[in-house]
């Protein structure tokens, strides 16, 4: 009876939030999916579909017919599904995307992200982010305890500098991050070898710097949708040959159709880092952590 007595004093934990708890499980999106199920029939069946989806491999007719169904209710009800945010949240999502059911990618300034962050975790399984205004904020930002939970970050066209690539690769918030989309900012040579030489990132698999002063990307050939060739360009073999293997330097595909690769899918691993020691001149080695100056004094003889 005492045993009955106390589970029943129990507090019940809401869907929501047993989703916020596990979001890499199905089974509580599933569960909030018959909890809505007997008053909004149509938001259970899209938790469902894109839960399915996201467990469908390849891009077959199967794949196809779901998105298109998921896509037709998202027409009709994406504003009541997504999170009942406050005036002043509202305001600062621009933008917003969902994934397996719920609101999972947010685009956000990065000041928004740093005031208001904490209470948009809290309503949403949000793990990517397409961030805006973020030049020069990344010292505050790379702080930030949000961070940890995030697996995917776009920063294309922010005006993005050798310095904010310093303060970004200094986080000690970033073991989830998978895939980084920089292009289009004004990175150089430096800002790439902060990137290359943290560890940091111990499962960032995917990176794009198009269009900055600096992109070592592999290069690639193609035939039609077929990648028939690859290659690292010079600057790329010059930070394996300084640090390690690094894995985001390598593109991983095979066919045009697979790049980029999806920011929701990416699998988890760890092939960008393989151990080994820095220089102890580089400024991630333990010699040369406290120095904030230094970076000034390399910008300015640069």
């Amino acid at each position: 009876m005492e045993g009955n007595a106390v589970s029943a004093t129990q507090p019940q934990v809401d869907p929501l939030t047993q989703v916020l708890m596990d979001p890499d499980s199905d089974g509580p999106r599933i569960a909030f999916a018959s909890a809505v199920a007997s008053t909004d029939s149509n938001r259970a069946a899209f938790i469902r579909r894109q839960v399915a989806i996201a467990s469908i491999a390849g891009n077959d007719d199967e794949r196809q017919r779901a998105i298109l169904l998921t896509a037709q209710l998202l027409s009709k009800h994406s504003a009541e599904w997504r999170p009942d945010w406050p005036e002043d949240l509202t305001r600062a999502v621009c933008d917003y995307g969902f994934h397996r059911g719920f609101v999972e990618l947010i685009e956000i300034s990065g000041a928004d992200f740093l005031e208001m962050g904490e209470a948009l975790l809290r309503t949403a399984p949000i793990r990517h982010l397409n961030l805006t205004g973020t030049a020069g904020l990344w010292k505050d930002l790379h702080q930030s305890p949000l961070l940890a939970k995030i697996r995917s970050i776009s920063v294309t066209d922010n005006d993005l500098t050798d310095e904010d690539l310093y303060w970004f690769a200094r986080t000690p918030y970033g073991e989830e991050l998978r895939w980084l989309d920089l292009s289009n900012n004004d990175i150089g040579k430096s800002g790439v070898d902060y990137l290359a030489a943290t560890f940091s990132f111990p499962n960032l698999d995917y990176v794009s710097l198009a269009g900055n002063l600096c992109d070592p990307v592999e290069r690639f050939a193609s035939d039609g949708d077929l990648i028939t060739d690859a290659w690292l360009p010079q600057d790329g073999q010059e930070l394996e040959r300084k640090y390690r293997p690094i894995g985001w330097l390598h593109i991983r595909a095979t066919h045009l159709q697979e790049l980029p690769p999806d920011r929701f899918a990416l699998p988890k691993n760890a092939s960008s880092v393989d151990g080994g020691r820095l220089p102890e001149t580089h400024p991630f080695s333990s010699a040369a952590q406290a120095f904030p100056q230094a970076f000034q004094g390399q910008v300015e003889s640069a």
